[in-house]
């Protein structure tokens, strides 16, 4: 079974702007195919002479079905639209979400998207989820790395197997930590926070 977005609107600003910019060409292209239309009617009818009635209706049924084929036309896109947006919508709107955890300090397991997704987006996905898995190695060595501080503090006495296993935990910590580069202006903006 294929899992579905039940939810079609899912960015209501960046759909609508890219159903906006849709309908703009649409009309573009309609406007365009009108004058293309009317100047070649124009041309033809002006050839025929004595039969005024018939070229009055046959412009008029012209453009009641340039309009309805406008309505139609219009209509189409709309779904067009939303189902080609939300392909787009849903991945970035889980993104942000799993993003805005992070920055939260809620770290999760892995980021998880359809398969149905485009290659672009599921090769973004593998990227994050490679971030969540270092981040989460990282947090670990860390949290290891505190305990055994705190034990050895709390101990009052020191063991060399203890100070060898903190010295493998501090190798760890700083393999993790040689994975960031920070920017003298990064460095100075952490110095001025604190």
């Amino acid at each position: 079974m294929v899992n579905k977005r039940k939810q079609k609107i899912i960015k209501p600003r960046f759909q609508f702007r890219m159903f906006s910019s849709m309908i703009l060409l649409i009309f573009f292209i309609w406007i365009t195919t009108i004058l293309l239309i009317y100047s070649y009617s124009v041309r033809t009818i002006s050839e025929i002479r004595g039969e005024e009635l018939i070229i009055k209706n046959y412009l008029e049924n012209l453009s009641v079905y340039l309009v309805l084929s406008l309505f139609i036309v219009i209509a189409i896109s709309y779904f067009m639209v939303i189902h080609l947006s939300h392909k787009i919508a849903g991945p970035l709107y889980r993104f942000e979400t799993v993003l805005k955890q992070m920055k939260e300090g809620k770290i999760p397991d892995s980021f998880k998207i359809r398969s149905s997704d485009s290659e672009e987006i599921i090769s973004i996905s593998e990227l994050l989820n490679s971030h969540i898995t270092d981040f989460r190695k990282f947090y670990s060595t860390a949290k290891d790395l505190s305990l055994s501080l705190d034990k050895i503090l709390s101990d009052n006495i020191v063991d060399a197997n203890e100070i060898k296993q903190m010295q493998n935990e501090l190798k760890s910590f700083q393999k993790h930590l040689d994975k960031f580069e920070l920017t003298e202006e990064n460095i100075q903006e952490q110095a001025n926070k604190a």
